[in-house]
C-alpha cells in the first residue's frame, strides 16, 4: 500500500526514466510516482503545482528528474517522519 507519492518534474531530462527505476527499487509498492511533464517551460514551481492534484497519499515528496537526490535518503525522511509524527521533514 502506497504511504507517499513522489512527484516529479521533468523537461526533457534523459535521466528521467533512471530515476523513476531507482525510486521505485527503493521504495517499491510504499510510493506513487508521478513524472510531471513541463514541455512548455513554465519551470520546477509550476510543474510541481500541477502534479499536487496527483497526490492520493498520507506523503508527498518532490524529486529532480537528474537523480540528484538519494533514494534512500528520501525514504529515511519517510521513516523518520512517521516514527516522529510530525507534519513535515526537509532535508539538505
Amino acid at each position: 500500500m502506497a504511504i507517499v507519492t513522489i512527484i516529479i518534474p521533468n523537461r526533457n531530462e534523459p535521466m528521467c526514466g533512471r530515476t523513476v527505476q531507482d525510486l521505485r527499487t527503493v521504495f517499491g509498492d510504499l510510493a506513487v510516482i508521478h513524472v510531471e511533464d513541463d514541455p512548455s517551460g513554465t519551470g520546477i514551481g509550476a510543474t510541481l503545482r500541477r502534479g499536487l492534484p496527483h497526490v492520493s497519499t498520507p506523503w508527498v515528496l518532490f524529486a529532480m528528474a537528474d537523480g540528484s537526490e538519494d533514494p534512500l535518503m528520501l525514504f529515511r525522511m519517510i521513516q523518520a517522519a512517521s516514527a516522529m509524527d510530525v507534519p513535515a521533514v526537509f532535508g539538505t
